[in-house]
């Protein structure tokens, strides 16, 4: 994707927010797990399972840690950019599409 299919000024929120977003690791892997499946939702065990994978802790221990984190604090940010809906209730995250956040995904590595 070249720098001129980027829209200039991406919503929701603003570049520099979805940047923040996306400045921690687990954040980025979080919306990689929708990029490389093509699944548009997931539930909470199954994204600590692949961002856990992603980092090499594949133990139970691991997961569970991730599994924590990403309900505290990485899928509470990425909501409230609007990069995902996280139903707390259900422990379901939805991605909502986001053309300048997966360029920035996708060129993070």
């Amino acid at each position: 994707m070249s720098l001129e299919s980027i829209d200039e000024s991406p919503a929701p929120g603003n570049a520099d927010d979805v940047l923040a977003a996306l400045a921690a690791e687990a954040r980025r892997d979080t919306l990689r797990y929708f990029l490389e499946t093509t699944e548009r939702t997931a539930t909470l065990d199954e994204l600590a399972s692949y961002v856990a994978g992603r980092v090499g802790g594949l133990s139970d221990d691991a997961r569970e840690d991730t599994r924590l984190h990403l309900h505290h604090v990485h899928l509470p940010k990425l909501a409230e950019v609007d990069l995902v809906d996280y139903d707390i209730q259900s422990s379901t995250v939805r991605y909502r599409e986001h053309p300048f956040a997966e360029t920035v995904v996708e060129w993070s590595g």
